[in-house]
This record gives C-alpha cells, sequence and structure tokens, in this order.
C-alpha cells in the first residue's frame, strides 16, 4: 500500500503502488550499485554494462532502487534490504533478484526498473525473450524510479504472461513486452507471498 504522503498520478489508470525510499535506503543502494559497477570495471563480471563510470553506477542504482522498492512493495519492509540479491558473479545475477519461498514451493523474482518522471504514459516491461524462455525468474516486476524519495512498482508478470501475451519488440535484441496496464497488480503478488518469508 503507498504511503498516506504519497503523490498521485491522475493520468495513470493502472493499479500501481508508490515505495517510499528513506536515506538509509539510499545509502544500500549507493553501496550495492558501486559494488556493481566496480565488479564490471576490474572483470569480475562481465555481461553488459563496462567500467566504473558515472553512467554505469546510475544504471546500478536505478536497478537496486527498483529491486529494493519491489521488496518493500511485497511486504519484506523491515527486511527489504536482506531480501534483495547482493552477489556479485561472472554474469551479474543468477536472473533473479529476489527469491520467495512458500512451503515447497520457490518463486524467483527478477525486476526491471527504470529511471524517469511520472509524465506521459507508464513505461512497459521489456524482458528479453531468451532470458524468459531460460526460465531463470518466474515472475517479473515493473519499477519507475521518479527521484530519491519515490519509486513506483507498476505490476508484475509470469514468463507465461509474458510469452503468452507480450509482443515481441525487435531493439538490441528480441524482447517480450507488456505495458503497464497488461500486468497484474502488485498486491495479488504481495498476497502470494505474505507470511511465507524471503530467501536471503
Amino acid at each position: 500500500m503507498s504511503a498516506e504522503n504519497a503523490p498521485s498520478v491522475p493520468h495513470w489508470s493502472h493499479d500501481y503502488e508508490l515505495v517510499q525510499m528513506d536515506d538509509d535506503d539510499w545509502e544500500f543502494v549507493d553501496v550495492l550499485a558501486l559494488s556493481r559497477a566496480v565488479s564490471y570495471e576490474d572483470g569480475r563480471t562481465r555481461e553488459i554494462l563496462n567500467g566504473k563510470n558515472d553512467d554505469a553506477v546510475q544504471t546500478h542504482s536505478t536497478g537496486v532502487a527498483a529491486e529494493l522498492a519491489a521488496a518493500k512493495s511485497l511486504g519484506a519492509d523491515d527486511g527489504a534490504i536482506e531480501a534483495v540479491d547482493v552477489d556479485i558473479s561472472e554474469k551479474g545475477d543468477d536472473g533473479s533478484d529476489i527469491s520467495v519461498r512458500r512451503g515447497l514451493d520457490h518463486r524467483r523474482i527478477d525486476c526491471k526498473g527504470h529511471w524517469w518522471t511520472p509524465t506521459g504514459e507508464p513505461s512497459s516491461l521489456p524482458v528479453r525473450s531468451e532470458k524468459v524462455e531460460s526460465g531463470k525468474a518466474d515472475v517479473y516486476v515493473l519499477a519507475q524510479v521518479w527521484d530519491s524519495e519515490w519509486v513506483a512498482v507498476h505490476g508484475w508478470a509470469t514468463r507465461e504472461d509474458l510469452m503468452e501475451d507480450g509482443r515481441v519488440e525487435q531493439w538490441d535484441c528480441e524482447n517480450y513486452v507488456l505495458d503497464a496496464d497488461e500486468l497484474r497488480p502488485i498486491d495479488t503478488l504481495a498476497e502470494w507471498v505474505e507470511d511465507t518469508g524471503f530467501d536471503c
């Protein structure tokens, strides 16, 4: 649920949740984003980004902020920081950012984030086709970082949603894409993980 003092976006008609970020959250974001950027610079991680430059750090900051906001929206709250994958590896991550268990059931969540003010239409969820088809994540969450205080969590989709209902768009590679109003409301995913805990 969004905070009581959360701003609204009148021209957005889909269900979304605004997550408020505090100084402790951003301290975590800064540390992990820099660690991820440095891992590319020193060769521990070799994937898309290269080098510890401002753009790389900003890109990682956006990603970490999206992951943290998604964890908060799923009810991790006090444990949100512990829920985010902090591992540094050659491939960046294993394809998911948050891992949730419910008894023997296990759901891997990949967060897609970008930094943009809430003007115009809400963003879309694009995921590389090869990543969706590989099955490394079960669920994809879309988050939009506005500024240093607010992150909009637009919703989520299963990999099946993307493969069956997503349109295929060719950018630097083939992607499955769903618009924000085609995503499932984040509170339906939050209900699923309630009282299940996070696999940290």
